[in-house]
């Protein structure tokens, strides 16, 4: 029988101290087939009272999560929502990670901020890893040296593919540097990629393997259009912990969608706390070149929103 319809749900953000979930009481009332998280499933701090009034043991939950006990106890603690409970009741989850599973704006082996040796955040990224794995729906085991594979795909029939990528666990550390600033030469350097050499080439194929089917999904962490912020004269700057930090690897991500032809891919994603809906091209510079995909944006379930910026 031929597939004639499939119905997703896309979240992100769920930070267990800033709101309730209504949108995952929502989604577990709604009739969906599967539900696309796309990170930051919990936050590595937490403050030690929710909207619900929940209080902590201040011993237990005080500081920023390092240990592989204390990851296990965000999880517990997270899943205690009676909404994402009953979300996790009623549908499938297709997950993967962003930055907060492990440590804010992380990437690859390389911690947000200097003072942390290589070798110890190594160590408490493996430990993420291990209780992201015990939490959640996923059927790759963490490897030896402690990684976890999480790109995957998902085929419905000749409806769909669905291409899941980890944009967190195989990157450099961000060429630009970490937060806002002006693009540097380096973000060009074709060398620099956020997938790695691997993800990039299975990604290229999975592109290949989608052919055939009437929606090409790629789901992801992060804003994959150009954005440029204000703040700069002229206003040339951007968010170096996004696809904007990486251009050349996002150029041959979207060469790689371009190559499948058909004109069908949709790209998913989260991080930003708010909604966009974007043309994505191999040069946001210039009106008239053609759309490789679109891409929508879904808002935080509970992180309030970024202040605002211009394109």
């Amino acid at each position: 029988m031929q597939l004639r319809q499939l119905r997703l749900a896309l979240c992100t953000c769920q930070a267990w101290n800033s709101g309730y979930y209504p949108v995952l009481r929502d989604i577990a009332q709604s009739d969906v087939d599967l539900v696309l998280h796309a990170g930051d499933y919990l936050y590595e701090y937490s403050p030690l009272q929710n909207a619900r009034g929940r209080t902590l043991d201040a011993e237990r939950f005080s500081g920023e999560t390092v240990s592989l006990e204390r990851y296990r106890d965000q999880y517990a603690l997270y899943k205690l929502d009676p909404d994402l409970q009953a979300a996790h009741a009623a549908h499938a989850f297709a997950v993967i990670w962003d930055d907060h599973e492990v440590q804010n704006d992380y990437s690859g082996i390389h911690p947000e901020k200097p003072g942390v040796s290589t070798e110890d955040f190594i160590v408490r990224r493996a430990a993420a890893y291990r209780a992201f794995y015990e939490h959640l729906p996923m059927r790759s085991a963490p490897t030896g040296n402690g990684g976890l594979r999480v790109h995957r795909r998902l085929r419905y029939g000749d409806l769909a593919q669905l291409t899941l990528l980890d944009c967190r666990q195989f990157r450099p550390a961000n060429p630009c540097g970490v937060g806002e600033s002006p693009r540097c030469d380096a973000a060009l350097d074709p060398r620099m990629s956020m997938l790695g050499a691997g993800q990039e080439a299975w990604f290229a194929q999975s592109m290949a393997a989608a052919r055939g089917t009437r929606w090409n999904v790629v789901v992801q962490q992060l804003l994959m259009a150009q954005l440029r912020l204000d703040g700069g004269t002229p206003r040339e700057r951007f968010w170096n912990d996004a696809w904007d930090g990486y251009p050349a690897a996002r150029k041959r991500l979207l060469q790689a969608l371009q190559a499948g032809g058909q004109g069908n891919a949709i790209v998913l994603g989260g991080d930003w706390h708010s909604t966009f809906v974007n043309d994505l091209k191999l040069d946001f510079d210039t009106a008239d070149v053609p759309v490789v995909a679109t891409e929508f944006i879904a808002p935080a379930i509970s992180k309030p929103a970024y202040p605002l910026f211009r394109w």
